[in-house]
């Protein structure tokens, strides 16, 4: 996310928290060029945002898709047809990997955001870890932060059971918050990925300015 040279990465956790707690005013300000990861979810978000909100009347907006959205970039897809409510049907597959295929499916509303999707956190597979850590890269990343993933299976326990497949649902909340409402629609994502969610939000925001 950025603006002409200025570019802030790992915006996608607080983003979502933003949003689902229903927050349409807000300055933040960074000191460097990232959000902190706190624990590698958006859970932390919710807690220290929380407190500082007060109760109003006004519902954020909402704004029902006009017609069928379908974007594809290889195995990765997200179809999107206009609907009354956001229900999502997310699926990952990881075939030869602990994790496997996944697929999680509901309506996003706050409760459900808060309690089932806002706790899961980021995860990575161990060799791309050590790759990463070779390059000097993703040193803050330990086990309180993250899940990850040996050969031999998760390497700390998990929060829930289908924890990685919920927290993709969550990089998908956080990167549809570039949407200034929320889409309601019918949304089924095949390996989705920021890219992709990005791309979908941006065709989002491009039926609004259609006549």
């Amino acid at each position: 996310m950025g603006k002409g040279n200025e570019k802030i990465q790992t915006v996608e956790h607080l983003l979502s928290a933003i949003r689902w707690l229903g927050i349409a005013d807000l300055e933040i300000t960074v000191d460097g060029d990232e959000i902190p990861v706190l624990d590698g979810s958006a859970k932390e978000w919710i807690e220290k945002l929380s407190p500082h909100l007060y109760k109003t009347d006004e519902k954020f907006p909402e704004g029902r898709l006009k017609k069928p959205i379908f974007l594809q970039e290889g195995e990765s897809s997200i179809k999107a047809l206009p609907g009354d409510s956001l229900f999502v049907r997310y699926t990952i597959d990881f075939p030869g990997t602990p994790v496997g295929k996944q697929t999680w499916e509901g309506e996003i509303d706050p409760d459900i955001y808060k309690t089932e999707i806002s706790p899961a956190r980021t995860f990575g597979f161990l060799h791309e870890v050590e790759a990463l850590r070779k390059r000097g890269l993703a040193l803050g990343g330990n086990l309180n932060n993250a899940v990850v993933i040996g050969d031999g299976g998760f390497l700390a326990p998990l929060r829930f059971p289908d924890e990685i497949i919920k927290h993709k649902v969550l990089d998908l909340l956080g990167d549809l918050a570039l949407v200034p409402w929320i889409p309601l629609g019918n949304l089924e994502v095949v390996k989705g990925s920021h890219r992709l969610h990005t791309a979908f939000a941006s065709a989002v925001e491009g039926q609004a300015k259609e006549r």
